[in-house]
């Protein structure tokens, strides 16, 4: 059985992987549909409440509310580096436009989730809610709604 929650978390690595290529190349649609996959799987194999859950919320997050990497951390560190040599070897740039009320609303929930999980595994004082308060400062600024 351990086994098989470790190849689910292998499977959400890797889709992980291919949202960050696929946002990199400007293919927001299939960037976000591996990015809920691998939500999806963390959450079976994980929990809805384990740590990495709250990664791929943030990740998520991070896509439809049209935030850059640069403004917001939210990939795993070696999917970020992939993605980042990958984009400047082709000189890619991606296609903005501003995102759907609804992606917006749904950002904000993704961050709350993700700030949820994080404070009770870790404490409000621990320096990786950062990553989901930035996001979510973010958005609300956007939206003006201090």
């Amino acid at each position: 059985m351990c086994d098989m929650f470790g190849r689910l978390q292998e499977v959400a690595n890797s889709l992980l992987g291919l949202a960050q290529l696929y946002r990199n190349t400007g293919e927001r649609a299939l960037s976000e549909q591996h990015h809920r996959r691998a939500l999806a799987l963390r959450e079976t194999a994980l929990g809805p409440d384990h740590l990495l859950v709250a990664d791929c919320c943030d990740g998520l997050a991070a896509l439809l509310a049209g935030l850059e990497e640069d403004e917001v951390t939210a990939m795993p560190t070696e999917a970020k580096t992939m993605g980042s040599r990958l984009k400047k070897a082709l000189s890619l740039k991606k296609k903005k436009g501003k995102p759907a009320d609804s992606e917006v609303r749904e950002a904000e929930a993704l961050y709350r989730r993700a700030m949820d999980i994080r404070s009770s595994r870790l404490g409000i004082s621990h320096p990786d809610m950062a990553q989901s308060l930035n996001g979510l400062g973010l958005i609300l600024k956007r939206k003006k709604s201090y």
